[in-house]
């Protein structure tokens, strides 16, 4: 028996600590799911488990997250190629030490180092934190029923759609972010600079402040004045509003049940994590893993509060007796086209294929929502600052300039 030190979740989104003793982690996890615990972090004689979420390695702790993926991504494929073609894991990581990529090679050369120890596979791959919870479970499970090679290309593959799909975003994001920036920069530098200047302009010839520009003129003077102080106190109050929402399980879990309910962004963000759910899912039970354990890891790997709270309900309905589809029902998170894939499933007894499907199915939604996006953001952008700029020039430099005319006229 060894003693193991943990912190767990409550119902109530709460961090419970404490100790008990068993044979291994996966015992430890399996009692605090009893208890509704759901646990964040294990610690075994001061070194963390396979299940800790914030293990990190020394050599790996300054790596950026894209480059973890990459390296993930990188380590998996190569594991699972050189695995297929008839090499066993020692060898192949031995193959991979020989590359060009010091940080692969490193990797594999300290992850080889382990498993010589007697340290498994998954064990020592999940101390660089580069793989999630789930991953580093699925990979455990495979390697435990002897289909390694199956766990480490699957992983892979899944790795690789959350890459591509996560680019896709990125350029989706790009255009509106630089439109903003340009934008805005041009409407300050027309608020802060022009605008004054023709005023004082206008003054100068003897003209009163043309009426439509009076409040244009304020809005210039107090972001002249005050826009470090404005800026300073709206950051104090977002930090500030952030911290007691974090601190507050409450308040975060409302924040959170919000976010999916933002127009057009909270509707994406839904889709992608649905299709992550249902890669993941499809992942877990393929490697071997049993569906209560899957949930219950899915369950963790979420950071949304209120996606949490309704997961949680599904796995309770499952330990229940409920089918997978039934409890699904239970939540708000789901379309009905997946129940029914999913329930499909169920009754041909091809749970992989139904998952993957439906994963296939919320990636293509996703990727249409964000085209949607993309489409309806930019004119919206566009139009609001031409009105922005129309207003300007119709209530500053128009009566300015017909002053101009007419002083010029005069002399």
């Amino acid at each position: 028996m060894r003693l193991y030190k943990y912190k767990a979740l409550n119902r109530a989104g709460l961090t419970v600590r404490g100790a008990t003793v068993a044979l291994d982690s996966e015992s430890v996890v399996s009692q605090l799911n009893k208890i509704n615990l759901r646990p964040v972090s294990l610690v075994e004689n001061g070194s963390q488990a396979l299940h800790s979420a914030r293990t990190k390695h020394r050599s790996n702790r300054f790596i950026s997250r894209h480059a973890r993926k990459r390296l993930s991504i990188d380590l998996t494929h190569q594991l699972s190629s050189l695995m297929q073609s008839g090499l066993s894991l020692d060898a192949s990581l031995t193959e991979i030490i020989k590359s060009d990529d010091r940080q692969l090679s490193g990797l594999a050369e300290q992850t080889l180092e382990a498993v010589q120890r007697g340290e498994q596979f998954a064990t020592a791959l999940s101390s660089h934190n580069l793989l999630s919870v789930s991953d580093c479970r699925a990979i455990a499970v495979a390697e435990k029923s002897d289909s390694l090679v199956t766990g480490l290309a699957g992983v892979s593959e899944g790795l690789q759609a959350q890459l591509q799909f996560r680019r896709r975003l990125l350029q989706a994001c790009l255009y509106p972010v630089i439109l903003i920036v340009v934008l805005g920069g041009l409407m300050g530098y027309l608020t802060l600079a022009v605008v004054p200047q023709l005023l004082q302009f206008s003054a100068g010839l003897g003209q009163a402040t043309p009426r439509s520009a009076y409040w244009l003129q304020q809005a210039a003077q107090l972001s002249g004045e005050y826009i470090l102080p404005a800026t300073a106190v709206l950051c104090s109050i977002v930090v500030f509003i952030s911290i007691a929402i974090y601190k507050n399980p409450l308040l975060r879990l409302r924040a959170d049940e919000y976010k999916l309910r933002v127009p057009l962004f909270g509707t994406l963000a839904l889709l992608i994590w649905r299709t992550r759910y249902f890669d993941e899912l499809q992942s877990l039970l393929a490697a071997g893993v049993d569906l209560l354990e899957a949930l219950a890891l899915l369950e963790d790997s979420s950071k949304n509060r209120f996606i949490q709270l309704h997961l949680a309900v599904q796995r309770h309905e499952v330990e229940d007796g409920q089918r997978l589809s039934e409890a699904m029902r239970c939540t708000a998170l789901f379309a009905p086209a997946a129940i029914q894939r999913v329930l499909l499933g169920e009754l041909t007894g091809d749970y992989s294929k139904a998952l993957q499907a439906e994963a296939d199915a919320s990636r293509q939604a996703a990727s249409l929502w964000l085209e949607k996006l993309e489409k309806r953001v930019g004119p919206v952008l566009l139009t609001i600052c031409g009105v922005l700029i129309l207003w300007i020039i119709v209530a500053v430099i128009a009566p300015v300039y017909s002053t101009a005319i007419g002083a010029g006229a005069l002399l």
